[in-house]
């Protein structure tokens, strides 16, 4: 599958979640309101903030040495799977030590049974994490597709079942969230033994060379996270849950224009890592000049529909998360850009230059949001992002016009070879829309 190719069935696929995303928000916004829907954020993103910790960088390790067949991919799974058992299973022992300590009292503005209940996910996300990185690094996008969207789908078909029995909402949907993270877990597992002999064990020199290979990776992923998903614990201490659910409804539709450049890093990272210098460099530069005309007009659409969509969907209880969208679009187009020029360092391994940048934007990140979050509540926090997201590009677009064969005009100017691939795609598909169907008599 072309690099065009594999990223549209990934945008496609996208589309899908996006819709299934949005009926999913939809649920938890009228069926919580706003602080609930505050309390839902920070109950799903402490497990997804302590996987992230103990993850050690193996996922982005298995795409890289499973694309270059640099280690046995039977070893990388089992070491995997082992680590991801032994990892989840310690990280919920803490956190029901944590939970323990802290009685009745809430945990990071939560109650306790909330985060034990979302916590239940932990070996199931590390699971999943670890063997999307081997389904990506072999290249098979469907079945890397079909475990996002086992897990969209389950969320959003848990919490429709939510609405017509009589639980407590909150509780119910925590429970639905953990139960989508164990389904797509599974299915991580069974889709990679289809094509690879599951096992556990600790094969010491691949578990040496998976390590070696993430902890740089581990870093950026840690200073990434900050960069986009910290800022929602701070709004909460500073501001309370309900300006956490504000910023979290904004930040969600904002975020959509995000599938195209992740699309684009899923298809683009495997290629990267195994092609020549020469290659990396043309195929890199191209798609990040594609992602820029794209998201960059999807900006200006969603920042037009915004006021509409928000009060269709979510109605006009939740009317501030407009302003939040506008302040977060200019980040999110260079983020989107960042995303791409991240791919091309990760992929070459110079991950320490993009550790640089991944660090620049948190610094960037802490100092703007204790600066602005206290006195503007989630508005400073989408101020700070923006400017954080435009500071990481501007640092990893130093080292790629160093680093690769591209200048800076080739990885930002669009040419109109550029918009060609896409005009026939369009094509394409307007030949098939006009095609006579065959009528049943």
């Amino acid at each position: 599958m072309s690099l065009l190719g594999s990223a549209s069935l990934t945008l496609a696929v996208r589309i899908v979640l996006f819709a299934l995303a949005l009926a999913a928000n939809i649920i938890l916004a009228r069926s919580l309101g706003s602080a609930g829907r505050g309390v839902y954020a920070i109950a799903v993103l402490v497990p997804s903030i302590i996987a992230l910790v103990a993850n050690l960088g193996f996922g982005p390790a298995n795409v890289y040495h499973v694309s270059r067949a640099s280690l046995i991919k039977k070893d990388v799974v089992a070491v995997s799977l082992v680590s991801a058992l032994t990892l989840g299973i310690a990280t919920y022992g803490l956190l029901a030590l944590g939970a323990k300590i802290s009685g009745s009292r809430p945990l990071m503005g939560v109650e306790p049974r909330y985060l034990l209940l979302s916590g239940l996910s932990l070996p199931f996300l590390l699971a999943a994490a670890f063997m999307q990185g081997v389904l990506h690094g072999e290249k098979r996008f469907v079945q890397l597709n079909a475990v996002l969207l086992a897990q969209s789908i389950t969320l959003a078909a848990s919490l429709a079942v939510l609405l017509l029995v009589p639980v407590d909402r909150l509780a119910g949907s925590i429970a639905a969230w953990t139960a989508s993270c164990i389904v797509s877990g599974l299915l991580a597992i069974a889709l990679v033994g289809q094509c690879t002999p599951i096992s556990l064990g600790l094969h010491l020199p691949t578990m040496r060379a998976m390590l070696r290979y993430g902890s740089l990776t581990y870093l950026g992923t840690l200073t990434t996270f900050v960069n986009y998903r910290f800022d929602l614990l701070l709004v909460n201490v500073f501001s309370g849950p309900t300006q956490v659910g504000l910023y979290s409804v904004g930040a969600g539709l904002a975020e959509v224009i995000w599938f195209v450049p992740n699309s684009v890093y899923i298809a683009l990272a495997p290629r990267v890592a195994a092609a020549s210098e020469e290659d990396a460099s043309f195929v890199s530069t191209q798609a990040a000049r594609s992602v820029l005309i794209l998201v960059a007009a999807m900006a200006v659409v969603l920042a037009a529909l915004a006021p509409l969509a928000v009060f269709v969907f979510f109605g006009s209880a939740f009317a501030q998360s407009v302003v939040a969208i506008w302040l977060l679009m200019p980040g999110i187009v260079t983020f989107s850009v960042w995303k791409i020029m991240s791919c091309y360092l990760l992929g070459r391994n110079f991950l320490k230059l993009d550790l640089i940048a991944a660090t620049a934007a948190t610094i960037t990140t802490l100092a703007l949001d204790l600066l602005l979050i206290p006195s503007y509540g989630f508005r400073g926090a989408a101020v700070a992002s923006s400017i954080a997201y435009t500071t990481a590009m501007l640092v990893d677009l130093y080292w790629v016009t160093r680093r690769s064969r591209g200048s800076a005009r080739e990885w930002l100017v669009a040419t109109p070879r550029d918009v060609q691939p896409f005009v026939r795609r369009l094509r394409t598909l307007n030949s098939w829309s006009g095609q006579p169907r065959s009528s049943v008599n």
